[in-house]
């Protein structure tokens, strides 16, 4: 538990918990403050930031904390330390961060909520306007519907130029008309007839309006229709008509009196209206028509908008799909965005009476625009005070480590003399390592000059008897042939093939000892082109010549290349030997790659060799089979062993009893590194 205790691990610590909290409380912490997230950019702006001076200046105490460690024992009186301040300096960070916050959170709360209040003020205005435009127009029809110049008994109502009907309806219907601001008063018969008009001009009666002429005359009441475009060969004017029923004489067809209103001249400039200074609040009048929003008047934003502009009612983030979708309620504000995909907030109304709906909606950048600019100074004086803070910590801390400043100048004067003491005996430590290493090289020398005599001595001492014993051997089997019987000479031929079996012997001893002497030349070479150069001279030499040899093609490696083609002689002639019985060898030389290493293999079907017995395979004159089977001399594959040792990798073999043996080896990552140092001329 001591290392608990020490400053770095618990600033290390409460770094780490501070870290943690803020990754999974401060957004939290956010979204619980923040009244909306258009808000939150500023927000994480500026926490980042506050986050980005804590980390710096927890980091810089703690580097400065363990530069120091090495000159300063803990152990002494009084510890400087500074784990008691950066709690402090941490708690009084999250005071300051939580204060912004809620300054932030409560001004963005503010400004929506004025926001909202105004536009449900401007909504219910406009709605209520709405409705007693609606019911004058009503009333003006009801007023037509009532006048007794309709009903008198002298009009037929059955001939459409009636000198009479012209000189008393008329004059009276263009009065109307001027004095109620109509652009368009007629009357019209049950079959969509017009007997009087105000205009001289060619109508449609469009199926709007003779659906409302039909439902005028069956409820005997005055009906009006929903806002709609003329033909554009009636000018193509947007416009609602108000349709009353008169009482005519039994005897007369039945009539109504269609009043007509341009809502682009009466209606549409005042829902364009809005009552106080804003660059994005505008008013929406808009209904539900199939599975589509269709506004009702022009927008803002987009021209010829009115009864053209649709937009899918499954669009659940529009306001105006969300009017449409759910209960509408007059004191809860609706939040997505508009037509334009814009941020905003809205306030919606459904028109008593009819399948309208009414929503003043403002953008949020601007509702939030004055809430974004104090977060903004919020942030900025929350970012000075806590630098303000760290300032403070830091100078507190300096102060304190000048207190112990002469503490640790002494311990330190104290760990000098002792360090120079140490260096002292470390000094003539190491002279008398260098005394020590110079004696054993020279016995290593000494020792390597001993194993050259030996070698010539093995060579040469050894070799002459016996190439006296088997050139005596051979001159009394050629001089005394018929002095001696087959007896004898089987023992003189024994003499000579043990003389050269040993002198044999002596070769490849000889050999295994240079490889350890010979200096590796690395290089890139191509493993197959050397194994084919091989396989050439061992069937020239006779040896192999009916074997069937598969080579992979390229095989770049690293390496020497003198120790390779020895190493690869002593494979292929241990593969050619070992195959010597069979009817058809087939011998392959290939490589494989297995766990982000190459391994080169060389596999043949021939005598094979039992697996308990594979540890031996590599070491000097141990034989799995018998000379009289197959001949050598245990040597070869140990000088395999020796080679791709050399090389830093590694060889093992598997086999079967007659169904033949593999040799697989690799060369290892030194030998490329060293190879790699060579080629660049390091």
């Amino acid at each position: 538990m001591q290392i608990v205790s020490q400053p770095a691990v618990r600033i290390a610590v409460v770094y780490a918990i501070l870290g943690l909290c803020w990754i999974f409380f401060s957004d939290a912490l956010v979204f619980l403050v923040a009244p909306d997230i258009s808000i939150l950019s500023e927000m994480g702006t500026w926490k980042g930031s506050v986050f980005v001076l804590i980390s710096a200046f927890v980091i810089y105490l703690v580097a400065h904390k363990r530069r120091q460690e090495a000159d300063f024992d803990s152990k002494s009186g009084e510890n400087v330390g500074y784990g008691s301040l950066l709690p402090i300096f941490a708690a009084l960070s999250l005071i300051i961060i939580a204060a912004g916050f809620t300054g932030a959170s409560y001004s963005a709360y503010n400004e929506k909520k004025k926001a909202v209040e105004q536009l449900k003020t401007v909504a219910g205005m406009k709605a209520g306007e709405l409705k007693r435009w609606l019911n004058e127009r009503q009333n003006d029809a009801e007023f037509l519907r009532g006048a007794t110049f309709f009903v008198d008994q002298n009009i037929k109502w059955q001939k459409p130029t009636d000198k009479e009907l012209a000189e008393k309806v008329l004059p009276r219907l263009e009065a109307f008309k001027r004095i109620s601001g109509y652009s368009l008063v007629f009357l019209v018969t049950k079959n969509g007839e017009i007997l009087l008009s105000t205009e001289k001009r060619d109508m449609t009666i469009t199926p709007l309006l003779q659906k409302a002429i039909d439902l005028s005359l069956e409820k005997n009441n005055t009906v009006f229709t929903d806002i709609y475009r003329l033909p554009k060969n009636e000018g193509g004017q947007i416009v609602i008509d108000f349709v009353s029923p008169t009482c005519p004489p039994q005897e007369s067809q039945k009539i109504v009196i269609v009043s007509r209103v341009e809502v682009e001249r009466f209606l549409y400039p005042y829902m364009q209206f809005w009552p106080i200074k804003s660059k994005t609040a505008e008013t929406l009048l808009f209904r539900k028509e199939g599975d589509n929003v269709l506004f009702l008047n022009e927008l803002r934003y987009i021209k010829n908008s009115a009864l053209a502009l649709k937009m899918p009612i499954n669009k659940s983030e529009v306001l105006a799909a969300k009017a449409l979708n759910g209960g509408i309620g007059t004191s809860e504000a609706i939040d997505g965005v508009d037509y334009r995909g814009t941020p905003a907030i809205g306030v919606a109304q459904k028109i008593e009476g009819t399948e309208w709906f009414l929503m003043s909606k403002q953008d949020k950048s601007e509702i939030y625009a004055e809430a974004k600019e104090i977060t903004f100074w919020i942030g900025v004086a929350d970012l000075l005070s806590i630098i303000i803070l760290a300032a403070a910590i830091l100078l507190l801390y300096q102060r304190r480590e000048l207190y112990f400043a002469n503490i640790r100048h002494k311990e330190q004067l104290e760990k000098l003399e002792e360090r120079k003491a140490a260096q002292e005996k470390i000094n003539r430590l190491n002279r008398s390592l260098e005394q020590k290493v110079s004696e054993r090289t020279k016995q290593l020398e000494n020792a390597y000059n001993e194993m050259e005599a030996f070698t010539y001595s093995v060579s040469h001492d050894l070799r002459s008897p016996l190439r006296a014993t088997d050139g005596f051997s051979q001159a009394l089997l050629e001089d005394y042939a018929d002095r001696l019987d087959d007896i004898g000479k089987d023992y003189l031929l024994r003499i000579r093939n043990a003389s050269q079996k040993m002198g044999a012997l002596i070769d490849d001893l000889l050999k295994l000892s240079r490889l350890t002497r010979h200096d590796i030349t690395l290089s890139e070479i191509d493993l197959a082109n050397i194994a084919k150069e091989v396989c050439e001279e061992l069937k020239s030499a006779g040896v192999g010549k009916n074997a069937m040899i598969d080579i992979e093609y390229k095989m770049i490696v690293y390496a020497d290349a003198d120790l390779m083609k020895i190493a690869l002689t002593n494979l292929f002639s241990n593969a050619f030997k070992f195959t010597a019985h069979q009817k058809e060898a087939h011998i392959t030389f290939k490589s494989e790659d297995k766990n982000g290493e190459k391994i080169y293999f060389i596999e043949d079907n021939g005598a094979g060799f039992d697996m308990k017995y594979a540890y031996q395979l590599f070491k000097p004159f141990h034989r799995l089979h018998a000379s009289s089977e197959f001949e050598g001399s245990g040597i070869g594959l140990a000088i395999v062993y020796r080679i791709i040792a050399r090389h830093f990798g590694r060889v093992w073999a598997e086999g079967e009893i007659d169904k033949g043996a593999r040799f697989f080896f690799t060369l290892g990552i030194k030998q490329n590194e060293y190879a790699k140092e060579a080629k660049s001329g390091i």
